[in-house]
């Protein structure tokens, strides 16, 4: 950019003096200058077309989260299983592979490609169909992920600690006399970790499914996997402890000490305490009884009164993972996820097993993620009750 500055105004500088030539009648430096100048116009086009050209090149930089939704995990595992990956899903598996930090039998594929895309495409493969795409089967969507939680990824593979500010400066304020010292008021801290559990997903594709990609059988895939990863999260993080998985909201903090069995009143309760806290709860995730039980709530005119009124104006989610009458009051943004894995981008590890099946040509395929849970703020972040128990 500094070079074309430089020929602009070289070319004004010449410009400028050729009106004086033409005042002295000067036809032969005339002659010259105009020469210069459009030697400098064409200099000027060329480095403004480079520079255009540098912006291009800077756009398009490789971004695995941007490409990963053109990414075809059915081409992917064809092309494993035929010792022939290539293209959009070749590169982005060696990519992954090499900023992973470990190795895997399988290979990996970005997170990002598990993302539903807004149309299913048939495969050119497959004979015009009579009817429509594949209906999937009714799963819980994670009401974690979709309240709101905050997702760290890229985490390496080790456990991580979280630094957390717990007092400051205004522990010690005070009002001072004429000549009176402040005290001091020393910021502290502890912290939170999150540390790398292995959720493992299984599925089965036909042959003769692979081969034609057949009916929407992408999309299928892509659902299917990412229902179960979110739902593992799910049963984690609203649960309480589990073998092997992360501590969830009902194991890291004991059961509000309220003793209302109204809905309505024991929410109230679960505010106030996450607000003694200096905390600010935006949203409730309650089991499907209490979503049930809370529909029916009638005016004694027997009118319904709203969820809105019943949980004050706050997000109210259901989920079937809680049971009984229980009922957790949450900041959404302080749920933690974090996805461990040493890539630029969050990846899933596929290790595909072509022996099982063999006699029927059909791939058992394991995807596995690694992936944590936690609080920024324990009972500042969440409350959790079980009405009436």
């Amino acid at each position: 950019m500094s070079n074309i500055n430089h020929l602009k105004s070289e070319r004004a500088e010449i410009v400028s003096s050729m009106r004086d030539m033409i005042i002295a009648k000067n036809t032969a430096e005339f002659d010259i200058a105009s020469k210069k100048v459009n030697e400098l116009d064409l200099q000027i086009n060329r480095e403004e077309r480079m520079a255009e050209l540098d912006t291009a090149t800077s756009a398009a930089t490789y971004t695995p989260k941007v490409e990963a939704r053109e990414y075809s995990i059915l081409r992917a595992l064809n092309g494993f299983v035929n010792g022939r990956m290539d293209g959009l899903e070749g590169e982005l598996a060696k990519e992954l592979a090499a900023n992973s930090g470990s190795e895997t039998r399988g290979f990996r594929i970005p997170l990002s490609a598990l993302e539903q895309r807004a149309e299913i495409k048939t495969s050119a493969n497959v004979a015009d169909q009579k009817f429509g795409p594949f209906i999937p089967r009714l799963v819980a969507d994670s009401v974690i992920l979709k309240a709101g939680a905050t997702v760290l990824d890229g985490l390496g593979y080790g456990k991580v600690v979280l630094p957390r500010q717990t007092g400051g400066a205004d522990a010690n304020i005070s009002w001072l006399a004429e000549s009176g010292s402040v005290a001091l008021g020393d910021a502290t801290f502890d912290s939170i970790s999150l540390a790398p559990h292995t959720v493992g997903v299984y599925q089965k594709i036909s042959r003769r499914a692979l081969i034609t990609e057949s009916i929407g059988l992408e999309a299928i895939v892509r659902a299917d996997t990412a229902a179960a990863i979110g739902r593992a999260i799910d049963i984690a993080a609203l649960g309480a402890t589990a073998t092997n998985a992360p501590t969830g909201i009902r194991g890291l903090l004991t059961e509000n000490s309220t003793t209302e069995t109204a809905i309505d009143m024991a929410a109230a309760d679960l505010l106030t305490s996450i607000e003694a806290l200096n905390g600010d709860a935006d949203t409730f995730i309650v089991s499907n009884a209490v979503l049930a039980a809370a529909r029916k709530k009638r005016t004694t005119d027997g009118l319904p009164i709203p969820l809105a009124t019943q949980f004050y104006d706050k997000n109210v989610v259901g989920s079937n993972l809680l049971t009984g009458t229980t009922i957790i009051a949450v900041k959404a943004s302080d749920l933690l996820v974090g996805f461990f894995n040493k890539a630029g981008t969050a990846s899933v590890d596929v290790v595909i097993d072509t022996s099982t099946y063999s006699s029927e040509g059909a791939l058992k395929i394991a995807f596995f993620s690694d992936v944590d849970f936690n609080l920024k703020n324990a009972g500042g972040s969440a409350q959790w009750v079980t009405i009436g128990s």
